[in-house]
């Protein structure tokens, strides 16, 4: 037996021994989901299946969360991930976290332009859930009250960057090697992550203002199959009020030396600055809500060429409609570029069979032929999922 699987087989153990105890509560889910790329040969492209559990136990003065899961895949072998473990600790007016967590900040859906704490799995691209893509990241972080208004701050002592697929992953369109990407960046103090956020949040208005120094967690080449992690500034914010039966929301960072490619035949780069912003209006009726968002990505003092365009202009969709009576849930989700006209579409049917157990379908559905999703266009896929929770 390996290494790994003694490890998964200790977790079970662990499992139902901690289930037993009086002031731990036991929840979690297993999932089964399959996909199929729409070609002549229907060929297969994920098989997975994930146990996914969370031990909680809460005091009067303090919360702990443990949250391991197990996953197997066609393209990989079992694996044990941790994607939550820390302790909470309750003061008067503030609370202070300490370990493994995901930290979600800003409005945007689908998007991250100021949720950039957190890294990314972009293993299956942007398709699986968002509390799946998101990743737990070491930290401390404290939070400190007064009145409506919340400042956090946030330690990350070690870097963690994305979690980028394989080479030879249909999700990497260009089959690039990105096993050197995840090169250690010395845990030094100097190397520190720092973020800082001001929030309130009133009966009316939702407001944060953040800003932070970062390792851009997207590498960028240096030389064959070696890659470099650039050093980021951060600051910007989000707001969100009702107006008239609607939700506006905006968001927008500015970034500072990020680097770009000079060209395609080199691994040149210039380091610039670029704004990332987004406005957008969610409206809901009963059981029904659209929401759309209008994207603008930016690159400052844009006075050459580079591989990158000066301006990115993206648009997305949402269109969800829940039917109490039948135990449905009907999504639509789509993402448009407009520089290069490309798209993905993504609709999905979920259906409670009972409150234990939920089976979903969908589909991707790409559309182009260049741009962030249009690179994807023969890997249109339909997908099926079912969930036990307990």
């Amino acid at each position: 037996m390996t290494v790994r699987k003694t490890l998964i087989v200790l977790l079970l153990i662990a499992t139902a021994s901690l289930s037993y105890a009086s002031d731990i509560f036991m929840f979690g889910e297993v999932t089964t989901e399959t996909g199929v790329i729409l070609t002549e040969e229907l060929s297969s492209s994920m098989l997975q299946n994930t146990f996914d559990l969370k031990f909680e136990y809460s005091g009067s003065d303090s919360y702990m969360l443990f949250n391991p899961v197990v996953s197997h895949s066609m393209d990989r072998e079992v694996s044990l991930d941790v994607r939550e473990l820390y302790a909470d600790i309750y003061f008067n007016r503030m609370d202070l976290r300490i370990g493994k967590q995901q930290i979600i900040w800003g409005k945007t859906d689908g998007l991250f332009i100021t949720d950039v704490v957190s890294p990314k799995d972009l293993r299956q691209f942007l398709l699986p859930d968002f509390k799946d893509v998101r990743m737990g990241v070491t930290a401390v972080r404290a939070d400190y009250y007064v009145d409506d208004i919340t400042f956090e701050a946030v330690w990350i002592p070690v870097f963690t960057p994305n979690r980028l697929p394989e080479a030879s992953s249909p999700w990497n369109a260009q089959s690039i090697d990105f096993s050197g990407s995840d090169q250690d960046i010395a845990a030094e103090l100097m190397n520190s992550e720092l973020f800082a956020r001001i929030s309130l949040y009133s009966s009316n208005l939702d407001l944060e203002v953040v800003g932070g120094m970062m390792w851009d967690d997207e590498p960028y080449p240096v030389g064959p199959e070696t890659f470099d992690h650039a050093r980021l500034g951060v600051l910007g914010g989000s707001l969100s009020t009702e107006v008239a039966g609607l939700i506006l929301r905006g968001e927008a960072a500015l970034y500072t030396g990020k680097p770009f490619r000079v060209s395609t035949v080199s691994l040149d780069h210039i380091e610039k600055d670029y704004l990332h912003a987004m406005v957008g209006i969610d409206y809901r009726s009963g059981t029904m809500m659209v929401s759309t968002q209008f994207i603008e990505k930016v690159i400052l003092d844009y006075d050459q060429p580079l591989v990158a365009d000066q301006w990115n202009h993206t648009m997305t969709l949402l269109v969800n409609r829940e039917i109490p009576s039948q135990h449905l849930d009907l999504k639509l989700f789509t993402y448009l570029e407009f520089d290069e006209f490309n798209a993905l579409i993504s609709p999905s049917v979920n259906y409670d069979l009972s409150d234990a157990i939920n089976m979903g379908i969908g589909a991707h559905l790409f559309y182009g032929e260049t741009g962030t999703f249009g690179q994807f266009d023969d890997q249109d896929l339909i997908h099926a999922e079912i969930t036990l929770s307990f």
